[in-house]
Protein backbone atom coordinates (compact mmCIF):
# COMPACT_ATOMS: atom_id res chain seq x y z
CA UNK A 1 0.00 0.00 0.00
CA UNK A 2 3.03 2.64 0.64
CA UNK A 3 4.59 1.65 -2.64
CA UNK A 4 1.08 2.65 -4.00
CA UNK A 5 0.50 5.92 -2.15
CA UNK A 6 3.91 6.78 -2.99
CA UNK A 7 3.74 6.21 -6.89
CA UNK A 8 0.32 8.02 -6.93
CA UNK A 9 2.14 11.07 -5.48
CA UNK A 10 5.02 10.97 -7.87
CA UNK A 11 2.62 11.03 -10.64
CA UNK A 12 0.56 13.86 -9.50
CA UNK A 13 3.95 15.68 -8.56
CA UNK A 14 5.26 14.55 -12.49
CA UNK A 15 1.65 16.00 -13.55
CA UNK A 16 1.86 19.52 -11.93
CA UNK A 17 5.50 20.16 -13.18
CA UNK A 18 4.04 18.82 -17.06
CA UNK A 19 1.44 21.14 -16.32
CA UNK A 20 3.92 24.25 -15.23
CA UNK A 21 6.31 23.42 -17.48
CA UNK A 22 3.37 23.80 -20.64
CA UNK A 23 2.22 26.90 -19.01
CA UNK A 24 5.34 28.70 -19.13
CA UNK A 25 5.94 27.47 -22.65
CA UNK A 26 2.79 29.18 -23.76
CA UNK A 27 3.51 32.57 -21.62
CA UNK A 28 7.03 32.57 -23.43
CA UNK A 29 5.42 32.18 -26.57
CA UNK A 30 2.53 35.09 -25.99
CA UNK A 31 5.50 37.38 -25.11
CA UNK A 32 7.21 36.61 -28.26
CA UNK A 33 4.33 37.11 -29.89
CA UNK A 34 3.87 40.79 -28.81
CA UNK A 35 7.17 41.16 -29.56
CA UNK A 36 7.15 40.42 -32.95
CA UNK A 37 3.83 42.05 -33.72
CA UNK A 38 3.40 43.48 -37.26
CA UNK A 39 0.88 46.35 -37.17
CA UNK A 40 0.74 47.44 -41.38
CA UNK A 41 -1.23 50.37 -42.47
CA UNK A 42 -2.08 52.19 -45.73
CA UNK A 43 -1.59 55.56 -45.60
CA UNK A 44 -3.61 57.68 -48.63
CA UNK A 45 -0.79 59.90 -50.50
CA UNK A 46 -3.58 62.31 -51.93
CA UNK A 47 -6.98 62.88 -49.84
CA UNK A 48 -9.15 62.59 -52.59
CA UNK A 49 -10.18 60.73 -55.34
CA UNK A 50 -7.94 60.47 -58.60
CA UNK A 51 -10.06 60.63 -61.72
CA UNK A 52 -8.81 59.40 -65.18
CA UNK A 53 -7.46 59.96 -67.34
CA UNK A 54 -4.07 59.40 -65.95
CA UNK A 55 -1.49 57.47 -67.67
CA UNK A 56 1.06 57.96 -65.23
CA UNK A 57 -0.87 56.14 -62.53
CA UNK A 58 -2.57 53.38 -65.19
CA UNK A 59 -6.30 55.14 -64.98
CA UNK A 60 -8.08 55.50 -68.19
CA UNK A 61 -10.70 57.50 -69.02
CA UNK A 62 -13.54 56.49 -67.07
CA UNK A 63 -11.52 55.31 -63.72
CA UNK A 64 -10.89 56.32 -60.69
CA UNK A 65 -8.05 56.03 -58.42
CA UNK A 66 -6.75 56.02 -55.00
CA UNK A 67 -2.84 56.66 -54.11
CA UNK A 68 -1.35 55.19 -51.29
CA UNK A 69 1.68 54.16 -49.40
CA UNK A 70 2.04 51.51 -46.75
CA UNK A 71 3.97 51.11 -43.71
CA UNK A 72 4.83 48.62 -41.05
CA UNK A 73 4.45 50.30 -37.83
CA UNK A 74 4.98 47.17 -35.96
CA UNK A 75 8.23 45.33 -34.36
CA UNK A 76 7.46 42.07 -36.20
CA UNK A 77 7.82 41.24 -39.86
CA UNK A 78 5.03 41.64 -41.56
CA UNK A 79 4.10 38.48 -44.28
CA UNK A 80 1.75 38.08 -47.73
CA UNK A 81 0.80 41.75 -47.19
CA UNK A 82 -2.59 42.62 -49.71
CA UNK A 83 -3.92 45.79 -49.58
CA UNK A 84 -6.59 47.82 -51.39
CA UNK A 85 -9.47 50.12 -50.57
CA UNK A 86 -13.14 50.12 -49.54
CA UNK A 87 -15.18 52.38 -51.96
CA UNK A 88 -18.87 51.99 -50.46
CA UNK A 89 -18.75 49.04 -48.76
CA UNK A 90 -17.09 46.79 -51.52
CA UNK A 91 -12.92 46.17 -51.57
CA UNK A 92 -10.85 46.74 -54.20
CA UNK A 93 -7.72 44.74 -53.52
CA UNK A 94 -4.16 46.02 -55.06
CA UNK A 95 -3.03 43.82 -58.07
CA UNK A 96 -0.75 42.14 -56.63
CA UNK A 97 0.24 40.92 -52.95
CA UNK A 98 3.66 42.22 -51.28
CA UNK A 99 5.87 38.99 -49.67
CA UNK A 100 7.48 40.66 -46.65
CA UNK A 101 7.65 44.41 -45.16
CA UNK A 102 10.31 44.52 -42.76
CA UNK A 103 9.20 46.84 -39.53
CA UNK A 104 9.65 50.20 -39.91
CA UNK A 105 9.56 50.02 -43.73
CA UNK A 106 7.18 51.51 -46.14
CA UNK A 107 6.37 50.27 -49.37
CA UNK A 108 4.96 52.41 -52.36
CA UNK A 109 5.47 50.45 -55.39
CA UNK A 110 7.83 48.86 -57.78
CA UNK A 111 9.32 51.07 -60.53
CA UNK A 112 8.17 48.83 -63.65
CA UNK A 113 11.80 49.30 -65.61
CA UNK A 114 14.39 48.93 -62.94
CA UNK A 115 12.27 46.87 -60.50
CA UNK A 116 13.42 48.26 -57.85
CA UNK A 117 11.13 49.69 -54.95
CA UNK A 118 10.58 53.36 -55.93
CA UNK A 119 11.13 56.28 -53.79
CA UNK A 120 9.48 59.92 -53.10
CA UNK A 121 6.20 60.71 -53.40
CA UNK A 122 5.01 57.89 -55.82
CA UNK A 123 2.76 55.37 -54.63
CA UNK A 124 0.46 52.09 -54.90
CA UNK A 125 -3.11 53.44 -56.69
CA UNK A 126 -6.00 50.73 -56.87
CA UNK A 127 -7.85 51.48 -59.84
CA UNK A 128 -11.81 50.78 -59.93
CA UNK A 129 -14.04 51.53 -62.59
CA UNK A 130 -16.44 54.65 -62.69
CA UNK A 131 -18.97 52.68 -63.99
CA UNK A 132 -19.18 50.31 -61.23
CA UNK A 133 -19.77 52.62 -57.97
CA UNK A 134 -23.54 53.77 -57.05
CA UNK A 135 -24.30 57.90 -58.66
CA UNK A 136 -23.95 58.42 -54.24
CA UNK A 137 -20.59 56.94 -54.02
CA UNK A 138 -18.82 60.75 -53.32
CA UNK A 139 -20.64 60.77 -49.91
CA UNK A 140 -19.23 57.52 -49.06
CA UNK A 141 -16.10 57.83 -47.59
CA UNK A 142 -13.01 55.09 -48.60
CA UNK A 143 -11.36 53.28 -46.16
CA UNK A 144 -7.68 51.76 -46.92
CA UNK A 145 -7.29 48.29 -45.92
CA UNK A 146 -4.52 45.80 -45.25
CA UNK A 147 -3.92 41.99 -44.51
CA UNK A 148 -1.15 40.73 -43.52
CA UNK A 149 0.03 37.73 -41.52
CA UNK A 150 2.27 37.28 -38.36
CA UNK A 151 5.65 34.74 -38.36
CA UNK A 152 3.71 32.74 -36.38
CA UNK A 153 1.11 32.64 -39.41
CA UNK A 154 -1.51 34.59 -37.64
CA UNK A 155 -3.70 37.04 -40.02
CA UNK A 156 -4.54 40.07 -39.06
CA UNK A 157 -6.54 43.28 -40.74
CA UNK A 158 -6.28 47.19 -40.29
CA UNK A 159 -8.75 49.58 -42.04
CA UNK A 160 -8.02 53.52 -42.12
CA UNK A 161 -9.66 56.54 -43.37
CA UNK A 162 -7.61 58.66 -45.67
CA UNK A 163 -7.73 61.47 -43.02
CA UNK A 164 -5.11 60.69 -40.68
CA UNK A 165 -6.73 62.40 -37.66
CA UNK A 166 -9.14 59.49 -38.01
CA UNK A 167 -8.73 56.22 -36.34
CA UNK A 168 -7.47 53.13 -37.65
CA UNK A 169 -9.23 49.76 -36.45
CA UNK A 170 -6.84 46.75 -36.01
CA UNK A 171 -8.28 43.28 -36.18
CA UNK A 172 -6.53 39.59 -35.06
CA UNK A 173 -5.41 37.36 -35.33
CA UNK A 174 -8.40 35.35 -37.23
Amino acid sequence: MGVFVATLGLAILAYIQVRGARDAVVATREAARAQLQPIVYAHAIVAQRIEGPCPELGLAEGDVGFAYYLSNEGTGIALNVRHGVCVAGEDHEFHAELRALRPGEEYRGHDPVTGKRTEGHKGLVVRVPKLGLAADVDSVPDTYWVRFESVFGDLFETRNPPDPEKSATFTGPF
